[in-house]
């Protein structure tokens, strides 16, 4: 009788949308917290038959109590949404962790807002922070789909207000033809949300062309607050950019004021004063920025160094031989690994393990690794210099997707070669090829597209040199301190000599702005050149530890570098002019009076913002000797959180 009432006892039917579903409190407890909590504490539902569970998809529960039952469950193709909201909201852990990855390896621009929105809802901030990536990053591509246009008007508010939205070449007049474009899918209910439509777009963006002909759209003439809004626009643009001519002109400061006082009275005196304060509170708003922290490729060592020790003095044969130095080598003592730097926080992350480097017979040498966007590419090396086995894949991983795919095969080997982002396209110059022949080739591949661009080669061969894009245009400054331009609408190569206090060449280039900044190949000197003023190159700064890995983020020069005398690895930074972030993380001014600048008391120098004793924690290059002033990758790389 005991036995029969502790089974009643824990038996509790759940009902969902008029369902009953029988089960065991027991066995709810072990697979979800909620129901955990619900039965293990002074709860009105623990001493409950009957318990109705509010807004729950009632097919899902049926699936969740038979993974309750069996430990096994399948989710169907169009069911994954509501499974993860049910898991969710049952705290089914286990379950919501396999709906998540499920959501992540098929997450695309036709999905990507829904999935965003759902995961927000939910809490579950991973997920929202990948799907927000994609978003993001494919505004362009993602507002010709129908998920554009079926939006809700808050939902579009949101997503076209995001500081880190991406708006592609078009600039801000591409994302205001894309809420043109859903306001005409049902005009007559859409067109009054016209007004607060406007001041979700990026001020700053819109030039007073693009506000003057965004005065022509019938959408717009039809309403005369519309009008006044983008009056007022147009006469605080034209004031600013007096005032920015006014301060040339006289020297002083061209920082923008943060309060918005000096825009022209007259147009704004036809708005509401609830409209006025929001138009004041857009302008002052930053302009659209991509969050993008400093990366590097690395090493890091494999937990094998002690196991090694104990082999070389084994009495076992087998053991000797899998440790010995070649077999060291295969097995990889050090990993290829992808750090990042967090400039407010000041520490390293290991951002991505690089382990399709590891799929040869060593590990690769001479490839290079870059980043578009929220997408990481391998390129090129050779596992065994020498032998001819090269790495002719394209990886890609997807830093929102979580998961690598081989996205298409190199035109011809390579290793040792420069490489370079312009805008969505990725440029691969020069390096060695088959029998160790120093390339003059150029292949340049569209992310976009996903199709590899003839391009002509260089006018002559080049085994080094620092290459950057500037203004569309792809730059390459030789040892020869020759400067070669290369013109991808055009398809045409150019030259013209440099005039540098350095003669043996540069390690990298870096654009900031209107200037390119240098890094000596064989000093920690830096240098500036400003295309549109000559071809003279003049000394800006210097860094402490030679500058092997450097890119730019936020006008922060990142030096990923080592200290010889201690053993260390050190991250050092150094302003640019013009800079929008010091190295602290905040907001700069942007008065020239802030701005660093060379001059004759001698050249600006670095600051050290992190130091890692561990070697085997941290390598910024590799053990080759051969390598030990190459740069395998280091670059901004897109990571947005929620």
């Amino acid at each position: 009788m005991e036995s029969e009432a502790s089974q009643d006892s824990d038996t509790v039917t759940l009902m969902a949308e008029g369902r009953h579903f029988l089960c065991k409190k027991t066995k709810l407890m072990n697979r979800s917290d909620y129901f955990k909590a619900m039965f293990s504490s002074n709860f009105s539902e623990n001493d409950k038959k009957l318990i109705e569970l509010q807004d729950i998809d009632a097919d899902c529960l049926e699936l969740l109590l038979q993974y309750v039952e069996s430990g096994n469950y399948s989710i169907p193709n169009e069911g994954v949404f509501p499974l993860l909201q049910t898991a969710a909201m049952l705290q089914f852990s286990s379950v919501q962790e396999v709906c998540e990855q499920q959501m992540l390896s098929s997450l695309s621009c036709d999905s990507c807002l829904e999935v965003y929105f759902i995961a927000s809802a939910l809490g579950i901030r991973s997920l929202a922070s990948a799907a927000l990536t994609v978003a993001t990053w494919n505004f362009e591509n993602l507002a010709m789909t129908p998920q554009f246009q079926q939006l809700a008007v808050n939902e579009l508010k949101e997503y076209i207000s995001h500081p880190a939205l991406h708006p592609g070449p078009s600039g801000e007049w591409g994302v205001w033809e894309a809420l043109v474009s859903w306001i005409e899918v049902c005009e007559e209910e859409r067109a009054q949300h016209l007004v607060e439509l406007l001041l979700c777009l990026d001020l700053h963006g819109l030039t007073q062309e693009d506000l003057a002909n965004m005065l022509f759209f019938s959408v717009v003439s039809d309403s005369e607050e519309a009008v006044q809004l983008l009056e007022c626009v147009k006469a605080f643009k034209s004031k600013q950019c007096t005032k920015k001519i006014d301060s040339a002109t006289s020297g002083t400061s061209a920082a923008v004021e943060e309060n918005t006082n000096w825009i022209p009275q007259s147009p704004l005196s036809g708005l509401s004063n609830e409209l006025r304060d929001s138009l004041k509170a857009a302008f002052s708003k930053p302009g659209r920025r991509l969050p993008r922290v400093p990366c590097v490729v690395g090493f890091k060592q494999n937990h094998t160094t002690q196991r090694r020790r104990k082999a070389k003095d084994s009495d076992d044969e087998d053991e000797e031989r899998h440790y010995s130095p070649a077999a060291r080598v295969k097995n990889l003592d050090i990993t290829p690994v992808l750090f990042s730097f967090d400039p407010v926080h000041k520490r390293i992350a290991e951002e991505l393990t690089l382990s399709k480097l590891c799929y040869g017979p060593v590990q690769c040498s001479g490839y290079q690794v870059c980043a578009v966007g929220p997408s990481i590419y391998i390129l090129g090396g050779e596992y065994q210099l020498g032998y001819g086995n090269w790495n002719t894949s394209l990886w890609r991983y997807s830093t929102a997707s979580r998961k690598w795919i081989v996205e298409d095969s190199l035109p011809q080997p390579r290793r040792h070669f420069m490489s370079c982002v312009i805008d969505s396209t990725i440029y691969l110059l020069g390096g060695f090829g088959r029998h160790r022949v120093i390339q003059s080739s150029v292949d340049s591949y569209n992310t976009a597209s996903g199709e590899w661009l003839p391009c002509p080669d260089m006018p002559y061969v080049v085994s080094h040199a620092a290459v950057c894009g500037f203004e569309g245009r792809l730059l390459v400054f030789t040892q020869e301190m020759q400067l070669l331009i290369y013109c991808p609408s055009l398809k045409k190569w150019s030259s013209a000599p440099l005039k540098s206090p350095n003669t043996l060449g540069y390690r990298a280039a870096l654009p900031w702005k209107q200037y390119i900044y240098l890094i000596d190949n064989c000093s920690p000197q830096v240098y500036r050149f400003m295309p549109k003023e000559g071809t003279t190159v003049i000394t800006y700064g210097q860094f402490t530890a030679p500058p092997i890995n450097v890119c730019v983020v936020d006008g922060i020069l990142y030096n990923f570098s080592h200290d010889d005398l201690c053993d260390g690895r050190v991250v050092e930074t150094m302003e640019l002019e013009g800079g929008d972030m010091d190295t602290e993380g905040r907001k700069d001014s942007g008065g020239k009076e802030d701005t660093p600048q060379p001059s004759s008391s001698g050249p600006i120098h670095s600051k050290e913002v992190w130091r890692g004793n561990n070697p085997g924690h941290h390598m910024f290059s590799t053990l080759c000797p051969a390598e030990s002033t190459f740069s395998l990758g280091t670059f901004p790389l897109l990571k947005l959180q929620v």
